[in-house]
């Protein structure tokens, strides 16, 4: 291949290991032979590194692995949600939660709360109180400096725990005691294990203190179950001590997960100044009543709670239960009943955790002694993912799995086991969705809705592409100058990275069951995944063009990829929570077997169902049947995730493109464009051999044909789609 002069002089920016020998031969002047290794590692340190990683069978040494990079990605709110905050924030709107707990639950549950939701983006606007009663054991003290006032967020200025807490002492029954005028101190913290076990922090220690701020005490509250009692002790006080200081006043339990980016959506639409009483609503397990808002989450604006009588907590009857108990005040004295008023558009976003999978089967809400709800956390659906609130989360580590998932907008795919034939889709599945109805398919023989995707706030620009080549192959080389030429004439930042080519840098076969080339290019993208997370630019949280050394460009690349990246189906989502990825060209070896489902259901026949179901001929969503990794488009949450497959023991012996079954399957979004925009050369390929002459052959099955070429045309106009 003859260099034009231009690519002749970006050779100079070629990262050539050795400039003065390229055919990759031992020379004089180099002792071994040219490594191409990103990292810059030796040959006899890769070499070493793969035969250990399979002297463990199938998989990697963890001792061996790079850990992976800890990157913080920060959140980013969809378009609609960073409205609503900034509205909302404009506007002032202060909003009180108050968690129903006792102590003992309140020391294993604080920190994951305060670490993982009351944390979470548009928290600022909430002023959130774990309420504890009786159950701390606490002290009455005189001394103004003791008081532990919870300070976070927009509050009000009061302190909780001061003088206005001995009015609210009411004679409502015998557990509510009036206390004199003085300042409450627990004996014991209820934020978190402090003072005496072995290391455990002071009980004043900074890490102490900052959970306590959460804590609101109230010792005449009765920590009894039901809580019936308490509630109605916690609303008459509040309702006394904070009646005008919020615009929102809503009621938690601590096993329930709020979802305040969405919650912020449901607050926006339904103003403080109009009645409001929301919640998810009951009707009573076995006896039918009044219907009611669920304890687990329910919200009252301020006209709402205003409203209420001052005696409003005290002169109601108490009930078998508080949520009950509190729906008959609203109801009794406001004319007022659960979601009354409220869009349709929100009657699911409280929600209540009915079944779960686990194993691949289907399992049911149970009920302890006590009658609470206990439901173990499996899988997270698209359900818990645009709620606004999540209940049961009974433990600190759902709590904290679902926050890890939700929190980056995944949606893994439900791992159901569907028997062979069966085609009806359990009612419990049907209203959900996915980011990946194809490979959803595959695993279930469901095809379940594709999830809507949310408009991002900012479109992602192209931090920077790469092109991974083999320097010491003078033909590969020179192709990748000519592509990255090309792509700086698109405008794109480009540059190389130097690939492992493992037919010529191992000399052995370390064992396993890829072939050399293909050890080597999981290496190279492992060493290019970790170049990206540590260059300075990946604080810019942009996306990543990264091509192989064998591709050509569509004639209309650049202006179809910018149409792609804006497309909110196609290419938005990369600028979006979630991320993702966008495959720029693919392999399809044959139709495969859908609808049936059996060893081989991905393919052309599975592409052209979500071609035609969607009305999108820009692009398709990614199944088990397409391959190649050798032009796409990811932004860092999809790097993380290849990163953790690469170094997964699980994945050792899979070649490289397996890696989007994984992210699929993970929760990330993964879509292909169509027609593509890029292609392998069908005459000098490395990393695709095949017999040349049949380079015709392969293009019509594969469909590697460019828009506006006949044969994609006659693709996209059997299926109706033009």
């Amino acid at each position: 291949m003859t260099l034009s002069p231009q690519s002749e002089r970006l050779a100079s920016k070629a990262p050539n290991r050795c400039h003065h020998h390229r055919n990759g031969n031992r020379c004089n002047k180099c002792t071994r032979r040219h490594h191409s290794s990103g990292s810059g590692r030796s040959v006899t340190m890769l070499l070493a590194f793969l035969v250990a990683m399979f002297l463990v069978g199938d998989g990697f040494l963890p001792s061996l692995i790079q850990p992976a990079h800890a990157l913080d990605l920060p959140f980013i709110p969809s378009y609609k949600q960073s409205r609503a905050y900034n509205d909302l924030k404009r506007q002032n709107r202060k909003v009180l939660v108050l968690i129903n707990s006792n102590c003992d639950i309140a020391l294993q549950m604080t920190k994951t709360v305060v670490d993982t939701w009351a944390s979470a983006y548009g928290s600022d606007l909430f002023t959130i109180r774990i309420v504890v009663g009786d159950s701390a054991n606490l002290d009455r003290i005189t001394t103004s400096s003791s008081s532990l006032a919870p300070q976070t967020g927009n509050n009000d200025g009061d302190n909780d725990n001061d003088d206005d807490m001995s009015e609210n002492k009411q004679n409502y029954s015998k557990e509510w005691t009036k206390l004199d005028d003085e300042k409450i101190i627990p004996r014991k913290r209820c934020s978190i294990p402090c003072g005496g076990g072995k290391g455990q922090p002071p009980c004043f220690s900074d890490a102490v203190q900052r959970l306590e701020k959460y804590i609101l005490y109230l010792p005449a509250c009765p920590d009894t179950y039901p809580p019936v009692k308490k509630v109605m002790c916690m609303w008459n006080y509040v309702l006394r001590k904070w009646k005008n200081s919020y615009d929102y006043f809503m009621k938690i339990d601590m096993d329930t997960y709020l979802n305040i980016p969405n919650f912020l959506l449901f607050l926006k639409q339904n103003p403080p100044n109009k009645p409001l009483y929301s919640g998810r609503v009951g009707t009573g397990r076995t006896v039918a009543i009044e219907p009611f808002c669920l304890g687990m989450a329910y919200v009252l604006s301020r006209k709402t709670f205003s409203a209420l009588p001052s005696r409003a907590f005290i002169s109601t009857p108490l009930q078998q239960n508080s949520d009950v108990t509190f729906s008959t005040v609203i109801r009794n004295h406001l004319n007022l009943s659960c979601m009354e008023g409220v869009s349709e558009t929100f009657k699911w976003t409280f929600v209540n955790r009915y079944w779960d999978f686990h194993d691949g089967q289907f399992t049911t809400l149970q009920f302890n002694k006590a009658m609470q709800s206990i439901l173990p956390l499996s899988h997270v659906t698209s359900s818990h993912l645009q709620g606004s609130s999540v209940h049961p989360v009974k433990t600190s580590e759902d709590m904290r799995t679902l926050h890890s998932i939700i929190s980056r907008s995944m949606l893994p795919i439900v791992e159901f086991k569907n028997p062979r034939g069966n085609t009806v889709m359990p009612e419990e599945m049907q209203p959900l969705c996915v980011y990946n109805p194809s490979q959803q398919y595959v695993r279930t023989g469901f095809y379940m809705r594709e999830c809507l995707r949310e408009r991002p706030v900012h479109p992602k620009k192209i931090s920077h592409a790469y092109v991974v080549y083999l320097p010491h192959r003078k033909d590969s080389a020179e192709r990748a100058r000519d592509i990255v030429l090309q792509l700086t004439n698109f405008g794109f930042d480009a540059d190389y990275h130097e690939g492992v080519d493992g037919m010529h840098d191992f000399e052995s076969h370390p064992g396993g069951s890829l072939t050399l080339a293909e050890i080597g290019l999981r290496e190279a993208y492992r060493n290019l995944f970790y170049r990206i997370i540590h260059s300075p630019e990946a604080k810019n949280d942009g996306l990543y063009l990264i091509f192989e050394d064998d591709i050509t460009f569509s004639p209309h690349f650049r202006s179809r990829l910018d149409t792609l990246l804006q497309d909110p189906y196609c290419g938005a989502f990369l600028s979006s929570n979630s991320g993702g990825v966008l495959l720029l060209g693919a392999t399809i070896w044959s139709n495969g077997s859908f609808p049936r489902i059996n060893e081989w259901p991905g393919g052309w026949n599975l592409v052209n169902h979500n071609l035609k179901r969607n009305g999108y001929p820009r692009c398709y969503n990614f199944n088990i049947g397409v391959y190649g990794s050798y032009a796409q488009v990811l932004d860092l949450r999809a790097i993380k995730l290849f990163l953790t497959w690469l170094n997964s023991q699980k994945y050792a012996n899979r070649p490289i493109d397996h890696a989007f079954n994984y992210i699929a399957e993970r929760g990330l979004p993964v879509q292909v464009a169509f027609p593509y925009l890029a292609v392998p050369r069908g005459d000098t390929s490395n990393m695709h051999d095949y017999n040349k002459g049949n380079v015709e052959q392969r293009k019509k099955l594969h469909q590697w044909y460019y828009e506006p070429e006949k044969e994609s045309e006659k693709h996209l106009n059997a299926m109706n789609l033009r």
